[in-house]
């Protein structure tokens, strides 16, 4: 799934103030719905719990993987070298080492909303204002901050953790579609069914009122221009699917 795709979807829906009167979320029906409530749903929130630990009893065979990648890409490069005639120390193998629980929790605890997560229950986040939230990470978004910070807990080389922090992000984000963004959709057809919108009345060309885009959704609902401004770019990200610009590389 594109990190795009809620955006883009919200975006078209936002544009035909005629047919959405109001933003709320029809999963809730409580909050009004942009890019980040999608994934921070309060119906969403036992599914996020379950795909977060999933994902966190998968990191050890991911780790084993990419170790045992690791030690065979250098066994090979030592060959060459011998082959070549140069003298090179033979390589040390490294060993995937399992992280105890409060390693894990180290590991993620510079993303908001994840201590919470990780336990099922309420947790406060260990900074005030964090820049990442679990909701970036369901989007698909690896942040460079958290590839740091589990390096130094799993005391790999960095592109071990590399590839276990991509694969965990991978998961989140391919279960997040399956189990969030398309319930959320099914949702959101059977509202319009049950309003009687159509395929026709969704392609059809508006012309009436809109709002700013340039300041984000751009609701016009009954009580006027609603702004739901959408997620702002920082440099601090990466991309499992490679939709963010800023990715980083060893």
């Amino acid at each position: 799934m594109s990190v795009a795709w809620p955006w883009a979807v919200l975006r078209k829906k936002a544009r035909k103030p005629n047919l959405y009167p109001t933003c709320v979320c029809r999963r809730c029906e409580l909050e009004k719905e942009d890019n980040d409530h999608v994934w921070k749903c309060p119906s969403a929130a036992e599914t996020t719990t379950e795909i977060w630990k999933e994902a966190m009893g998968k990191i050890n065979e991911w780790g084993v993987q990419a170790t045992n990648s690791y030690n065979a890409a250098r066994k090979r490069e030592y060959k060459r070298a011998v082959d070549r005639g140069r003298q090179v120390p033979r390589p040390v193998p490294i060993h995937w080492w399992p992280p105890s629980d409060a390693d894990h929790v180290r590991g993620f605890s510079s993303i908001g909303g994840a201590r919470a997560v990780h336990s099922g229950s309420p947790a406060p986040d260990r900074d005030e204002k964090p820049m990442w939230n679990v909701s970036d990470l369901l989007r698909g978004i690896t942040p460079l901050s958290m590839l740091t910070e589990w390096s130094a807990v799993f005391r790999t080389p960095m592109s071990i953790a590399k590839t276990v922090l991509h694969k965990f992000v991978g998961y989140l984000e391919a279960q997040a579609s399956e189990l969030i963004w398309k319930p959320r959709c099914s949702a959101t057809i059977a509202w319009e069914q049950s309003q009687g919108i159509s395929t026709k009345d969704k392609t059809s060309k508006y012309t009436g009122p809109r709002g700013d885009w340039s300041q984000g959704y751009g609701y016009i609902t009954h009580d006027g221009f609603s702004t739901i401004v959408a997620q702002s770019q920082v440099p601090d990200r990466t991309a499992t699917g490679g939709w963010c610009t800023e990715e980083f590389g060893l």
